[in-house]
């Protein structure tokens, strides 16, 4: 929240409509964003968080690696 010395005129419990967390995968596909109404749930539980990280930490990066 920012304080009214700084001329914010936002209500107190109001949701701002820019994204707090931002998940991107390997690719650089946006995989999940918060802060926006209709933002991912995920994201706002830890377990949910941790899971969505390590499924992209497991999928496949699209490049491949050359055998020596």
């Amino acid at each position: 929240m920012l304080p009214r010395a700084m001329g914010s005129s936002f209500a107190p419990k109001e949701i701002l409509n820019i994204p707090q967390i931002i998940v991107i995968d390997r690719t650089g596909m946006i995989r999940a964003a918060s802060g926006a109404a209709g933002g991912d749930p995920r994201l706002e539980d830890e377990n949910s968080l941790r899971s969505l990280i390590d499924s992209l930490l497991k999928e496949r990066s699209g490049a491949t690696s050359a055998k020596k």
